[in-house]
């Protein structure tokens, strides 16, 4: 949320001519045409190859039944929690807000989510990762051992970028 924060501080300064704005679900709808206005606005010709990407690499075109999933798949308490922080905010991105009166999480329940938050990154990481390469890039990075640390993060780099091809 931080981000969009800053959005909205420093996009009332910009020129609309600057940027453009372009919601997932849009996309999903409609992706020729979102596509075609984005080539526009970066000044490229738009190709029919850009929506054939998966024919070329590992990923997948989003599938449309994925817009709006969180409201599918997350219980009405996530929701409420989500809506009491963030609701101004989806409403200004035009996204319809469910009908639950929002629930503004007291400490023990805001120490609860953060606790969860942390444990679900680590898991995460593991996953990504492994539980060694994990490891060892924390204990070189509390105990600024830099050469070494270094190491383990050009090795996690080379993971995330095999994982983007």
């Amino acid at each position: 949320m931080e981000t969009e924060h800053l959005w909205d501080r420093f996009h009332p300064a910009l020129n609309p001519d600057d940027y453009v704005e372009l919601r997932y679900e849009d996309l999903l709808e409609a992706p020729k045409a979102h596509l075609e206005r984005l080539c526009s606005f970066l000044g490229v010709d738009y190709s029919p190859a850009m929506l054939s990407y998966s024919e070329t690499t590992r990923f997948e075109k989003p599938d449309p039944k994925f817009a709006y999933q969180w409201k599918r798949e997350h219980s009405p308490l996530d929701i409420r929690l989500v809506e009491s922080k963030a609701s101004d905010l989806l409403a200004q991105r035009g996204y319809e807000l469910s009908t639950h009166t929002p629930l503004k999480p007291g400490f023990c329940r805001r120490a609860a989510l953060h606790a969860h938050d942390r444990v679900s990154k680590i898991r995460f990481r593991i996953r990504q990762f492994g539980l060694p390469l994990v490891l060892g890039e924390f204990i070189t990075r509390k105990m600024h051992v830099k050469n070494l640390h270094r190491r383990y993060r050009s090795v996690m780099d080379q993971i995330v970028t095999g994982n983007l091809r």
